[in-house]
């Protein structure tokens, strides 16, 4: 039954006798001030519970307000607490500060005919640094790792149920400059995939991954502390509690900011095989009457 207190401004689930006598439902679960939380196949898959931080809470198939005690899952108990929550390939991927896992199948009745659900430990050296640094990029789940390098999470060769993780920042220090964020501002990096490009903000840093050109381009000034696609147009929340927007008038917050790209190796199409170039033109331009330095 679905109860609504309207002063309160609070909604809740409670099973009725038929729900309370299922064996495989049981009594129902209120986990007390989640942080994290994914949807997947009717059921609401929430975690970051100050009680029990290495806990999943699973709700009843279409009843979001109702957790059956049975439907938790409880990931390894190391003192390793949930980092991070989201959807991939038809799992939940639960993100730690040391590891990673998924939670996969529909049901945890052995007799409904459909896939039961489980636990898998994925191989992955680290954890997630952020729940909000888990972005779907296509084909990929791409997240900051809390050793400070990126990965992309992918479905291998071997089979639709096996997951694997590769690394796609190798060729930056996140640490060093030009970006010199600190190891605290791991926690709070926020993403976004936009425009075929994974953006990221650590610190007072803007890092963006292009999916197709595999390179970064780093940006400083904006200080963005989150994103939202608003209408095929890139928002983004500052430190100062403002909305910030492109603008065609290249202002940029009234101040011009630092940008710094490398390119990926040069094959000509031959991974084996790297070329050698003597000389490189770069070409710039100038805005006429705004601030700009080359």
């Amino acid at each position: 039954v679905r109860r609504v207190d309207y002063t309160n401004r609070k909604v809740w689930y409670e099973p009725c006798k038929n729900e309370k006598e299922d064996t495989f439902k049981g009594a129902n679960v209120v986990p007390k001030d989640p942080r994290f939380m994914a949807q997947r196949e009717g059921r609401l898959y929430i975690a970051g519970s100050d009680d029990n931080d290495d806990t999943v809470y699973i709700t009843d198939s279409g009843n979001p307000y109702y957790f059956p005690v049975v439907l938790s899952m409880q990931l390894p108990p190391n003192s390793d607490r949930i980092s991070g929550l989201s959807v991939f390939n038809n799992a939940i991927i639960v993100g730690r500060r040391f590891d990673v896992h998924a939670i996969t199948g529909d049901t945890n009745r052995t007799d409904a005919g459909l896939p039961v659900f489980r636990l898998h430990k994925l191989n992955s050296h680290t954890g997630v640094a952020s729940h909000h640094s888990m972005v779907n990029a296509h084909n990929y789940l791409i997240y900051l790792g809390t050793d400070s390098q990126f990965y992309a999470l992918r479905v291998t060769d071997a089979g639709i149920d096996v997951l694997a993780t590769q690394e796609i920042s190798k060729n930056i220090d996140i640490h060093s400059k030009p970006i010199n964020v600190k190891k605290e501002d791991l926690w709070y990096a926020s993403g976004i995939f936009y425009q075929n490009c994974y953006y990221v903000t650590i610190g007072d840093k803007i890092l963006v991954y292009h999916y197709d050109h595999q390179g970064w381009t780093v940006y400083d000034q904006i200080n963005a502390r989150c994103f939202y696609d608003l209408s095929n147009v890139l928002i983004m929340g500052d430190a100062n509690g403002r909305t910030v927007m492109p603008s065609t008038n290249f202002l940029d917050n009234g101040k011009p900011y630092r940008a710094y790209w490398t390119s990926k190796n040069f094959d000509m199409g031959e991974p084996t095989t790297y070329k050698m170039f003597r000389d490189f033109f770069v070409v710039t331009r100038s805005v006429t009457d705004y601030v700009s330095r080359v």
